[in-house]
């Protein structure tokens, strides 16, 4: 467990390092953003049976099969955010929801939400959770382990996307991120029906 912690800040700090210095460039792949989702539910089952939280993971309708984009770095912004909420959640229901909006012929935004019933976020800490090295007030939050890296990162990540995130927060009640992404249509798409798990 060392070493895993150990590695996965070295890992905050090199991506860190790498954004700020303008050296990380986004893939152009196809990929699905259905199976990105799928990769999360996957994931995150283990540590939501342990804590015996409900998870779920919805895609609305409307979301293409295949899109043009970076499927890793969509998955560490959703891994991230994911995290956070587990980290923060010791009952209730952490969902995580992917749907567009904005569509076009040959572009779609598509938007991600991370919704827990965890301890929240105090309001004089909402602007700058997102700062290198913060991790917001309260000994649950100082105390959680982290670097106060993730939201950095996640943050940064987005903003390279031309995306933007949104937060909304009450202590005691939990969190919603709100994440907004524009991808292109991969070529010769042919929009999904809807599927909810």
């Amino acid at each position: 467990k060392s070493s895993d912690h150990l590695l996965g800040i070295l890992n905050d700090l090199l991506d860190l390092s790498k954004l700020q210095a303008g050296k990380i460039e986004l893939l152009q792949t196809a990929f699905s953003i259905r199976e990105v989702m799928d990769d999360m539910k996957r994931w995150f089952e283990p540590a939501a049976i342990e804590k015996n939280i409900q998870l779920s993971a919805w895609v609305g309708p409307g979301v293409p099969q295949m899109v043009t984009g970076d499927p890793v770095r969509l998955r560490q912004i959703l891994f991230n955010l994911t995290g956070n909420a587990f980290k923060f959640t010791e009952k209730g229901q952490i969902s995580i929801k992917a749907y567009p909006k904005e569509i076009t012929d040959d572009k779609v935004m598509g938007v991600f939400e991370v919704n827990d019933t965890g301890i929240g976020i105090k309001p004089e800490d909402l602007k700058r959770i997102f700062d290198e090295f913060e991790q917001g007030s309260g000994p649950k939050r100082q105390n959680s382990g982290g670097t106060g890296l993730g939201l950095a990162i996640t943050r940064k990540l987005i903003e390279l996307h031309g995306g933007s995130l949104k937060v909304e927060s009450h202590p005691g009640t939990g969190s919603s991120f709100k994440v907004s992404i524009p991808y292109l249509k991969a070529k010769g798409d042919v929009t999904d029906k809807v599927r909810e798990e």
